[in-house]
């Protein structure tokens, strides 16, 4: 029986309804919509897949900086191997400067032996006269000349005339003061010669001793001289070299007398270095007695007396 109100088509729609949500749920697919059991394993399996593919980037990025520790570790080895090479080649540098010093050692390595035979032959071949006469040079004039200037510069010498001492003995103390000083030294060269290298001298020493006396007494004279030009002690050390240096290769200490021009070896002869160097060369070497010496003897007494005489005559106190 159908409502008043209702139509009949609406009535059967009514009636329809029911029936078409059951065909509807029927006819749904089983795994239409979702369930809770799916939903947390995709869920799991998102999370896997992020996880792997964390690892894998990790995985990655370990890989790099495995790849960087290799390339620095492949550019120390590279560094070091250059290092190597640098000091190997130093080592091979040290070496041949090492064996070249050693050759160089070899080379310069003079036996003493052949030293003191060397030095003997030069004692005997005139190396002793010329280092006698050298001394005697150099040691009579500059210690007079300069010893004597240094005291009047500092008026020492015009003190010492306020003593009761004679002007004479004062002047002949510092005079035989100097001339003491270079016998000394003749003394002690003399000795290491003939200790310590065996030199051999032909003639005798007393002999020897007359010229070398004498070579004393000139020089120390001109040393003398030299005071009464020569204000301070640093002109007279200069006065000194300029009479001293000309005479040393002028008159056959080192050099030969015949190697000079001839005009020049007749007018060394006026120096008195060159009648010193051959008496003592003379006597040294060719064994001559006092007689053969005689005029290198006179010239050298005449040198010191005429030195000391105009010395004195014009030596300043002040």
């Amino acid at each position: 029986m159908r409502h008043p109100r209702f139509p009949l088509a609406h009535h059967r729609l009514v009636l329809a309804l029911p029936f078409a949500l059951a065909l509807m749920l029927i006819a749904a697919p089983a795994d239409a919509g979702p369930t809770p059991g799916v939903s947390a394993a995709q869920q799991a399996a998102a999370a896997a897949k992020k996880d792997a593919q964390n690892a894998k980037d990790a995985a990655n990025n370990a890989d790099a900086a495995l790849s960087r520790a290799r390339s620095a570790l492949a550019a120390a080895n590279a560094h070091f191997a250059q290092i190597n090479t640098q000091i190997s080649s130093l080592k091979s540098t040290i070496a041949a400067d090492t064996a070249t010093l050693q050759t160089v050692n070899a080379e310069l390595k003079i036996d003493r032996a052949h030293l003191s035979a060397y030095i003997r032959q030069s004692y005997e071949n005139g190396g002793s006269q010329a280092m006698l006469a050298y001394i005697i040079l150099q040691s009579g004039i500059n210690y007079v000349a300069i010893g004597l200037a240094d005291l009047r510069a500092r008026r020492v010498l015009r003190r010492f005339r306020a003593t009761p001492l004679r002007p004479a003995q004062i002047l002949g103390a510092q005079i035989a003061g100097g001339a003491l000083t270079v016998i000394l030294q003749l003394i002690v060269l003399a000795a290491i010669g003939l200790i310590f290298f065996q030199a051999k001298i032909y003639g005798s020493w007393f002999v020897a001793a007359v010229p070398m006396l004498l070579g004393v007494a000139a020089f120390v004279g001109i040393g003398f001289l030299l005071t009464s030009a020569a204000r301070t002690s640093e002109s007279a050390r200069g006065l000194s070299s300029f009479v001293a240096f000309p005479m040393m290769f002028l008159s056959g200490v080192f050099f030969p007398i015949t190697t000079l021009p001839g005009w020049l070896q007749t007018t060394v002869h006026v120096l008195p270095l060159t009648w010193l160097t051959d008496a003592l060369h003379r006597v040294m070497n060719d064994g001559v007695g006092l007689d053969a010496i005689a005029l290198d003897c006179l010239v050298l007494a005449g040198w010191a007396v005429v030195t000391f005489a105009i010395a004195t005559w014009r030596f300043r106190w002040d």
